[in-house]
């Protein structure tokens, strides 16, 4: 009987990890990375104060040098562009172009929404709640580095948000 159930859990874990490198995969659209795309939507979502280097950096727990790097390549695109900071003179805010704006338009993680919405919203729940236990697992991610907390607790919120249909 634990052999059985073991071997259920691995096929589950493996299931786990194929959606994890699908999900990834689908991440090298319009000749960007997971990252950049990454970096998109996090720039769509906050609030203007939040769209500096530091708090990009803050919030992704990368360095500063790393987010520099990344903003850098998506300037070059012409997916996002440097404001003077209304808060801080000696900072710039980073907002997304028109472009950048158009590129989450056809964000590669829309595919992976219109895959969920076939998902029955009871189904939908359990599978959240199922990821956010998969989570909180201190194998899985370190619950003592406060930024990966508060992706999860914005996780979560966004989920509770989430209109069922």
């Amino acid at each position: 009987m634990r052999d059985l159930e073991t071997a259920q859990l691995r096929a589950l874990a493996e299931l786990v990890a194929l959606l994890s490198q699908v999900v990834h995969a689908i991440g090298f659209t319009a000749k960007l990375k997971p990252a950049q795309w990454a970096t998109l939507r996090y720039l769509q979502k906050v609030n203007p104060s939040a769209r500096t280097l530091t708090e990009f950096s803050r919030a992704n727990a990368i360095t500063k040098g790393a987010a520099s790097q990344m903003i850098k390549a998506l300037r070059e695109r012409g997916l996002v562009s440097f404001e003077p900071s209304t808060e801080d003179l000696r900072s710039k805010r980073i907002d997304l172009t028109d472009l950048g704006r158009r590129h989450l338009d056809d964000d590669p993680l829309n595919l992976i929404v219109a895959a969920l919405r076939k998902v029955e919203p009871g189904n939908r729940k359990a599978f959240a709640e199922t990821i956010e236990v998969l989570l909180r697992d201190p194998f899985v991610i370190e619950l003592n580095n406060p930024k990966a907390r508060q992706r999860l607790a914005k996780a979560r919120k966004s989920l509770q948000r989430a209109p069922t249909e």
